[in-house]
Formats: structure tokens, sequence, C-alpha cells
């Protein structure tokens, strides 16, 4: 499978740098290696433009709005992060491994929940109303462009989300960078995306001098940055930049921390109640919180969301309760007769 390793790290930590060398690496190796700059500064890709602007231009338009030129929509959200998915996605094909200098953990963020709110977006948009409209003239119809739109963002939330994408955290051996990496470890994997190793760049060496107190808050700050991790492997990178472990290949997995995988949640069921678990890391299951609205098990970390489909038999029941589990949350329903179905009304007969 080919590889796909995302790079997101704290200010100043040289995620870039790593990135770099990552991918610098793996051709060293012999892997046909293709580098993204997936930061903000990137340029839009026309094909980002074409897939979003398109749809968005046709519904202001059947809604009666004048024509907007073109360079309006240059600054439009999502298009910058839609533009990397594409180009990463597009790399895939022809590469062994591709590497993405995503930049800071708002970017990460950003990245990483765009494809599925498109989803839920869209999901709420294709209505029967809207597909039982046809246009004029035999145009392509406003249902068709939003459903092929859905089909590229569900592929690329699930390219995401698949086993061989991870993640490398990069950070400095200081308090604060620590924190806020172990925050941006539950924040990853509660949508879905793993963390394959963390990175302590920048850590100082006794051999170039550095005072003993500077090396004893370093010594400190890694030890904590290991006991958060969730037993990802944490590694440090001098100035002899180290974007694997020693001894070890950049293409990786070194490791795999906890996901919220949909694809992965099964229904127990007891005597009189139905559970289901919810793999979390331990940051993530301290503050999550749960809700259910419709068909959808809603998880929350931090001000991230994940919508997850319920299984069918859950839609039946009603929660009762969540509770705080070693491996994460478990929320518990119970079966409510008021949601199971009767006889089907109003159902034609199927003549042979």
């Amino acid at each position: 499978m080919t590889r796909l390793i995302l790079l997101s790290g704290v200010g100043g930590s040289g995620t870039t740098t790593l990135a770099a060398a990552t991918a610098d690496a793996l051709r060293t190796e012999g892997v046909s290696a293709t580098l993204i700059d997936g930061t903000g500064d990137a340029p839009v890709d026309p094909s980002a433009q074409a897939l979003l602007v398109a749809p968005a231009r046709r519904l202001l338009g059947e809604a009666g709005a004048d024509a907007i030129v073109p360079e309006a929509w240059a600054g439009l959200a999502g298009l910058s992060a839609l533009s990397v998915l594409l180009q990463a996605e597009a790399a895939l094909g022809s590469s062994g491994a591709v590497v993405v200098d995503v930049g800071g953990h708002a970017r990460a963020r950003e990245l990483a929940q765009l494809p599925g709110t498109l989803v839920r977006l869209l999901d709420a948009a294709l209505t029967p109303r809207l597909a039982m409209r046809r246009p004029a003239d035999g145009d392509e119809g406003l249902f068709e462009v939003l459903a092929a739109m859905r089909g590229t963002a569900l592929r690329l939330d699930r390219m995401l989300t698949r086993p061989g994408t991870t993640m490398r955290l990069v950070t400095q051996p200081k308090a604060d960078g620590i924190d806020r990496t172990a925050s941006a470890l539950a924040m990853m994997s509660t949508l879905g995306i793993g963390i394959d190793g963390i990175i302590v760049n920048r850590y100082p060496r006794s051999s170039e001098g550095w005072p003993k107190a500077v090396m004893s808050r370093a010594a400190a700050a890694l030890v904590a940055m290991t006991e958060a991790a969730d037993g990802v492997p944490v590694w440090k990178s001098t100035a002899r930049v180290r974007p694997a472990p020693k001894g070890a290949s950049p293409l990786g997995s070194f490791g795999r921390v906890r996901v919220l995988d949909a694809d992965q949640l099964t229904v127990t069921v007891g005597d009189e109640e139905l559970s289901i678990d919810l793999p979390l890391t331990t940051r993530a299951r301290d503050r999550a919180r749960v809700g259910v609205q419709g068909e959808w098990l809603v998880v929350e970390v931090d001000g991230v969301h994940r919508w997850l489909t319920l299984p069918p038999v859950l839609r039946r029941c009603r929660p009762l309760a969540a509770q705080r589990t070693d491996a994460g949350v478990r929320v518990v329903f119970v079966p409510d007769p008021a949601t199971w179905r009767g006889p089907v009304e109003g159902v034609a007969e199927v003549t042979p």
C-alpha cells in the first residue's frame, strides 16, 4: 500500500525541514517519494476551484444571484485545503510514498475535517426534490453535480483515514510544545487519522556545549512527551536531523495510536441493553463529549467533532449513558419501542 505521510508541528519546530528530510531519506532508500507543500502558503490547484466553485456558482445562479467574477472565488474558505488533498490523491497513483508538509496544527485540523464536512453538507443537499428537478437544454443537473462532488469528498475522507495514511507530529523539548502536541494527538486520532510517531526536534546535545539546566529541561520534556504519547514512538532529532527512529526506515509505520475508526465499531449485546465502544487516546477519552443526533453518533473533543453513522440496530434504540473506559468511551443504548418498525404501508406490490 502506498504510504501517505503527513507532518504537522508546533510553530518553529522545524516541520518543513523534517518533511523534506523524510522525502530525501525515502529517495535514498530507492522509494519514489513526492513532497507536497500542504501549508496555507501553497497555491490553489485549478482542479480544486473546478470542484468547489462550479457547484457554488450553480447554486447561487439558480437562487437568482448576479454573476460573480472568477477572481472573487479565489479566497473561498476550503479551496487551499481541498487543493492539497487533491494533489496528494493524484500523487498516490504514481509514487511509492507521498510526504505532505501540513504545517501547524490548525492547518492539520482544517485538512482532516474538510472532506467529512463536505460529505455531511452534501448529504443534506441531495434531496429527492433536487433529484427530480430536470435541467433545461440537456445540461447536467445540479443533483448530478453535487453527487459527483460528494463522491470526491468521500474518496478524500477515506484516503485520510485508511491504514496507509499516518501523521507524524513535530515538537520541541519545551513544556508548552509537549502539551500542544498531546492535544493534537487527541484531535487527530478522534478524526480517524493515525499518529505513528512524534519527533522531538531541535533536541540539545551535550557535545554542543549546552548548559546542564537546558539539557535537564529537555530530558524532562522528552519523558513527559513519551508519557502522553499513548504508546506512539517518540524520538529525538538534533542538529543531525532524524526523520525516523534510529535504524528504521522513514517509510514506517512505527506504531499507531488508537483511532476512532468508523468501519471497526461493533455492537455488544447485553441482557437488556446494547453498547458500542469508541477507541480514544487518554486525553481524548478524558475530554470527550458524546451525543446522538438522528442516525449520527457525534463525538466532540476540544471543539473537534467526528460524525459516525450509527449501526442500524442502534437507530432503533435510545442512548442511556456514556462511560469512560481504559480504552476510550462506551455508549450504552436501550431498545426504544417507539422506533421499532411495524408493517410498511403504502408500498406498491411488485407484479411478476
